[in-house]
């Protein structure tokens, strides 16, 4: 299967090379994922203290928005971020749409998606960190 990409650049670039527009889609056998897929959100999360943190992310949906924040944060824990745990809520913003995501829902979705997902997505998947108590 060919994948499609979409270059973005301004109208009437020409790569002097192959004489081709930029803007032109290119397929390529060997891309084996859309890189395409998901959307930027803005997770935020709140302290004990009332201070909003926020990370911009690429997700695919307000849960794996959350998730990916909880990823960076563990990965991370230097990055002055507050680790989340089941009683925190994120705030995903993408799109001019705010989503909420509970900490205790983020925990059954990983969950399920462990459960669900199998092969290689699956393993990656499990190797993001599970959301704490």
């Amino acid at each position: 299967m060919l994948w499609r990409i979409e270059r973005l650049a301004g109208s009437g670039d020409v790569d002097h090379r192959s004489g081709k527009s930029v803007s032109d889609p290119i397929a390529s056998p060997f891309l084996r994922y859309d890189i395409t897929v998901g959307k930027w959100c803005t997770v935020t999360v709140t302290d004990g203290e009332g201070k909003r943190y926020s990370l911009d992310v690429n997700a695919d949906s307000s849960y794996d928005a959350a998730h990916l924040y909880l990823t960076h944060v563990r990965g991370n824990p230097g990055c002055g971020l507050p680790i989340p745990t089941t009683s925190t809520q994120f705030e995903v913003v993408t799109q001019s749409s705010i989503h909420r995501v509970p900490g205790a829902r983020l925990k059954k979705w990983i969950e399920n998606r462990r459960q669900e997902w199998k092969g290689p997505r699956g393993l990656l998947f499990s190797q993001r960190p599970m959301i704490g108590d």
